[in-house]
């Protein structure tokens, strides 16, 4: 669901985004995959939750670029 939301609305054309530096796109795709990854955490998932959380870290990292 999460991932299929992003899809919906493209962070490029993102007319909230307008106006915001580029890097802020990053915090959108570091959000949701933090949420993704406390689903799969929360539904006993951890191979898929770790791999959400790597998303996370990296897409977070890169939004202080």
């Amino acid at each position: 669901m999460i991932h299929g939301l992003l899809r919906q609305s493209p962070l490029k054309t993102d007319p909230v985004l307008q106006g915001h530096p580029a890097s802020s796109r990053h915090l959108v795709i570091a959000g949701a995959a933090f949420h993704q990854s406390m689903v799969w955490k929360a539904f006993g998932q951890a191979d898929r939750a770790q791999a959400e959380w790597e998303v996370f870290q990296r897409q977070w990292r890169l939004s202080a670029e």
